[in-house]
């Protein structure tokens, strides 16, 4: 069965003063860790969390957009190697954003990379969040080559 994984975007609010220098503080990466194996079927579904409203309404989703963007580690200073947008789907009666990343999108990948969250907001505001990911190398890239295509 493909895991799937449901993580939240929250949408701090900012400060001023001490808040600004208490957020130069934090640790860059707030998103939760993920970890699979090069050239597998990725899926997860993110949510949008406000964090004085809670999480944002199925009407309130569509207008948001999100995209998925990784770099590796040792060069978190680089261009992205790879770049999604995430689709805007519904399960179950709820709204998510999902990214799909494909056996293609990583199967020459192995190793430490940071990943980025971008969020547009209704309003033009732009919110990123950064990640580790964990891509472990595929032992067996081309074992099902002809079925999945690649």
């Amino acid at each position: 069965m493909l895991k799937i994984f449901i993580f939240d975007i929250a949408l701090a609010k900012g400060g001023k003063g001490d808040d600004d220098m208490r957020a130069c503080e934090r640790d860059v990466f707030e998103l939760n860790t993920l970890a699979w194996v090069g050239g597998d079927s990725y899926k997860s579904l993110w949510n949008i969390r406000d964090e004085i409203k809670g999480v944002i309404s199925n009407d309130d989703m569509k207008h948001y957009k999100m995209k998925f963007s990784l770099v590796e580690y040792n060069d978190r200073y680089g261009e992205p190697i790879l770049t999604k947008d995430l689709v805007l789907e519904e399960i179950e009666g709820r709204w998510y954003f999902v990214l799909n990343l494909k056996p293609k999108d990583t199967q020459d990948l192995n190793g430490k990379f940071v990943y980025q969250i971008t969020l547009i907001t209704p309003s033009k505001t732009q919110w990123s969040k950064q990640g580790i990911a964990d891509i472990f190398k595929n032992i067996n890239p081309t074992a099902f080559e002809d079925e999945i295509g690649g």
